[in-house]
């Protein structure tokens, strides 16, 4: 006897399909999702249903929205930080010290965690000798 699988999706979709005027709140809770997920499948299908496309295609454009979407945040991210050092009215080397530090904010390997905070470090070092140089 083999038993199949059925994911997330598949039982959002299948419930939507039973019960389609439930809000996304109810699905969630009667297939133990998440709401947002719930809220991405049912705007797929709207979409799906409106230009004629398969789901697959429509799954796909939705994960292009998505990758778009998180490079505008980290765009965004990037405005904020150079807006907060002209703010603090930060040198070069405190400047760039909080940029490696914030750049911790987002997705980081370990490698990478640890190659930010040893720049941010060599700055704040180049900063303390040329205060004591003065």
């Amino acid at each position: 006897m083999t038993t199949t699988q059925v994911s997330k999706s598949d039982k959002i979709r299948a419930y939507i399909a039973k019960h389609p005027t439930a809000t996304a709140s109810v699905v969630a809770k009667k297939t133990d999702s998440d709401v947002s997920l719930v809220y991405t499948i049912k705007k797929q299908q709207r979409k799906a249903s409106s230009t004629g496309d398969t789901l697959p295609q429509v799954a796909q454009q939705t994960k292009v929205e998505a990758q778009h979407t998180e490079e505008t945040v980290r765009q965004s991210r990037y405005s904020d930080v150079v807006d907060l050092i002209r703010v603090l009215n930060l040198n070069f080397n405190l400047g760039s010290a909080l940029a490696h530090i914030c750049i911790l904010a987002g997705e980081c390997t370990t490698e990478e965690k640890i190659e930010e905070l040893e720049s941010a470090l060599w700055y704040i070092k180049k900063e303390a000798q040329a205060i004591k140089a003065q």
